[in-house]
């Protein structure tokens, strides 16, 4: 486990020639925490991971979803930070030490309480879901002999704009943020 504020981890690509060992079809996998549940996200599919060591570095914002924790800079640019604990329904303390994002036109960030550890993982490792029970949740990732949930982040920017239209309707025109597809 990585300790103290200047941690950060970037997706790293894999070489034909790795000196690791590992393969072309490897999967770069984080084992993370969230409300005390063992869950997976691949790396390629987020800008990073950082230690939210300083709490004023989210920025909060009277919102009526609970999920919104703030907004936070990342790389200069504003940011939607949401509870993946409070995303996914999970019941328990939500200490949101660490959190992830993914990047594009419209980045959104992700925040949770531990990070377990990363590896590569191969084809063998992970196992595609019939029918998720979750909209970001597709698969699962066989990480230090558990069975992990893997996270779909991907998907998690359209579960996160599906709530924020229908929080939406909610409020008056006055006080209507956009939020483009």
């Amino acid at each position: 486990m990585m300790h103290g504020p200047a941690t950060t981890w970037t997706p790293a690509p894999v070489d034909s020639l790795d000196p690791f060992g590992r393969t072309p079809d490897a999967a770069d996998i984080l084992a993370i925490r969230v409300a005390g549940q063992p869950l997976a996200l691949r790396m390629a599919q987020v800008g990073g991971v950082l230690a939210l060591s300083d709490h004023r570095r989210v920025v909060r914002l009277p919102a009526a979803d609970p999920a919104l924790l703030g907004v936070v800079a990342i790389r200069g640019v504003v940011t939607p930070i949401f509870s993946l604990s409070a995303l996914l329904g999970l019941p328990g303390p939500r200490t949101h030490l660490w959190f992830t994002w993914v990047e594009g036109r419209n980045p959104v960030a992700y925040a949770f309480d531990a990070v377990d550890g990363r590896g590569w993982l191969g084809p063998e490792a992970l196992r595609t879901a019939g029918t998720p029970t979750h909209p970001l949740l597709g698969g699962a990732a066989l990480y230090a002999g558990t069975a992990r949930p893997l996270l779909n982040l991907s998907d998690g920017i359209l579960a996160c704009r599906a709530r924020a239209a229908a929080l939406d309707t909610t409020r008056s025109d006055a006080h209507r943020v956009p939020f483009a597809a």
